[in-house]
């Protein structure tokens, strides 16, 4: 393996709202930014929502990024993409919620090619936290 990049990928993560009911939908948006010496190919953004009720409305928006695929077959997000330095990658969606545990969790995570060094990893992940209403009007 031979280090060519040295940078920083680093995510966030947002719902639009902190508590929802069975059956609400749920928009999420996850990105990831990059800060390098060279450009990166096949990064990766992985995504965890927290019902496997699939997700609508998907849409990958970028900035100085390209070739971005999203995979959505397997309950999860898997995205891949090319992003030059200072560029970034944002995937919104919704999902509906489904009743079940009180607090459920979204996440995500990005990581690079092997050829990227970067030093610091502890901002490759983010995690948000959505409430379960018993109740349509929040009031539990």
């Amino acid at each position: 393996m031979t280090i060519t990049q040295h940078g920083d990928l680093s995510t966030s993560l947002s719902v639009d709202d902190s508590v929802a009911t069975a059956g609400q939908a749920v928009g999420f948006h996850m990105t990831v930014n990059y800060s390098g010496d060279l450009p990166i190919t096949a990064a990766h953004l992985l995504g965890y929502l927290p019902w496997q009720s699939g997700v609508s409305a998907l849409t990958c928006s970028t900035i100085n990024a390209s070739n971005c695929v999203v995979d959505s077959r397997f309950g999860g997000l898997d995205v891949t993409f090319d992003v030059q330095p200072g560029g970034s990658v944002t995937v919104d969606g919704v999902v509906h919620a489904l009743a079940g545990e009180e607090t459920n969790y979204f996440g995500v995570g990005t990581y690079g090619p092997n050829s990227l060094s970067e030093p610091n990893t502890i901002n490759n992940f983010a995690r948000t936290t959505l409430i379960e209403s018993l109740f349509r009007n929040g009031f539990d």
